[in-house]
């Protein structure tokens, strides 16, 4: 939802906020990754 919303600021032509745009993105998309599978593999490899 949160990505969706930052593609129009993303895909504007601009100098600054195009950039700052892709790097929320990007910044988002790997925290949602590192929540989702990485914590709980490391949290399941912890406990055994």
């Amino acid at each position: 939802m949160t990505i969706g919303g930052l593609l129009p600021l993303t895909l504007r032509e601009g100098a600054l906020w195009t950039p700052v745009g892709w790097t929320i993105i990007v910044g988002l998309l790997v925290s949602t990754l590192m929540s989702l599978l990485v914590v709980p593999v490391l949290y399941r490899m912890y406990t055994k």
